[in-house]
């Protein structure tokens, strides 16, 4: 995984998995979540995100996502969102399933 420079993507990641919402669909303890934090910490690349501009016009704040997508030169990009969704055009965005079906299969 490659993460943008700019305030921790590994702290948003660590406080969104802990939102209720979040919780309730993941099936780990404080403990296994706070191991899976460390662990990510270690397989987790930063990227520069300086000169790297791409738009996400129906949310702007998801503009690092693309942005950093080609900073990294990563072949996919893994997401869900019906925002980066409407940019298939312009990257190689596949939801989870789709990568698995395509590559792990």
């Amino acid at each position: 995984m490659r993460a943008p420079c700019e305030r921790s993507p590994l702290q948003k990641i660590g406080a969104a998995l802990h939102y209720p919402k979040v919780r309730k669909r993941i099936a780990l303890t404080d403990e296994q979540l706070r191991r899976f934090l460390t662990e990510l910490r270690y397989v987790t690349e930063v990227v520069e995100l300086s000169g790297v501009v791409a738009e996400v016009p129906k949310d702007r704040r998801d503009d690092f996502i693309p942005a950093t997508f080609i900073a990294s030169g990563a072949d996919y990009l893994i997401s869900g969102d019906l925002d980066l969704a409407d940019l298939r055009a312009q990257f190689a965005i596949l939801t989870a399933r789709e990568f698995c079906d395509q590559h792990l299969r």
